[in-house]
């Protein structure tokens, strides 16, 4: 996997998954017409040049920090990190 915004958003998208969080980070209620955020949910903050991830901590969509502002390369090898974690604690907790 490269470093292209695509592959980081695959990447986040299996954070997401392995926690079992929406992937999309809004919801759209098409019958009272308004969006609401998915609380809990990893995304992509692109800014300043810079790429960070972000959690979205409540139904407003207000978000905190997760990583520091960073180049798509840097941020590749952290989301990398976060992958391989949540694949080990997957892996050690269906041993026990």
């Amino acid at each position: 996997m490269g470093n292209t915004v695509k592959e980081l958003e695959q990447r986040v998208g299996h954070i997401n998954d392995y926690l079992g969080r929406k992937n999309n980070p809004w919801n759209f209620d098409s019958i009272t017409k308004k969006s609401t955020a998915n609380v809990g949910t990893y995304y992509i903050d692109k800014a300043y040049g810079g790429y960070r991830l972000e959690k979205i901590t409540n139904e407003g969509g207000g978000c905190m920090d997760v990583s520091l502002r960073s180049t798509k390369k840097e941020l590749n090898l952290y989301l990398k990190g976060m992958v391989e974690g949540l694949r080990a604690g997957t892996h050690r907790a269906l041993q026990q």
